[in-house]
């Protein structure tokens, strides 16, 4: 898969083979409703602290659960992917008033209007080129927040650079985003 051109083919090809394994989303484990069962407890409340009442989500993958938090918040749901077909198996299934989903480079694309900017596990599949494109972006848009992963442990987690659409844990706090805490 690594050995494909752009990271759109990367992405795609990992969507239509499955490549993470997961039995009930093609977005991988980490979508699983076991391993977003705290973050979907927990969303909302961020939601109202921040007003938040415009979502831009990157990547959304297959909305698997997400969908679960979109149907209990009032809120206004933009996903975004840079896997067309996913994109378009979305919008078909579950794009309505308040949920749509675009296709999105998140190194490359303006961000729309939103409230927050969820990247959750978004920078652990860019190279660092991309991951900084990424958050430059951010920056540039009128977006106020943005709610990102990092991983971080008592004995650190050293950023190495991959190519997009691998995958590694990166530390946000650490070079090269050395984010401030």
């Amino acid at each position: 898969v690594l050995k494909l051109d752009t990271s759109q083919e990367r992405f795609t090809a990992i969507y239509n083979s499955n490549l993470w394994g997961a039995a009930d989303t093609v977005s991988g484990p980490a979508a699983s409703l076991e391993n977003t069962e705290a973050l979907r407890r927990h969303l909302p409340a961020i939601f109202e602290k921040y007003a938040v009442r415009t979502l831009f989500d990157v990547p959304c993958g297959d909305f698997h659960w997400m969908k679960h938090v979109v149907a209990e918040y009032p809120m206004t749901y933009i996903g975004g992917d840079i896997v067309l077909p996913m994109i378009e198996a979305n919008n078909a299934r579950y794009g309505n008033a308040r949920t749509s989903f675009i296709h999105f480079d998140a190194a490359r694309d303006q961000l729309p209007q939103a409230d927050l900017y969820l990247c959750r596990g978004l920078l652990s599949l860019l190279s660092f080129a991309d991951g900084m494109n990424a958050l430059r972006r951010f920056a540039e848009s009128k977006i106020p927040y943005i709610l990102a992963s990092t991983h971080k442990t008592n004995f650190g987690v050293a950023n190495i650079d991959i190519k997009s659409g691998d995958f590694r844990r990166i530390d946000m706090f650490s070079a090269p985003f050395s984010l401030a805490q």
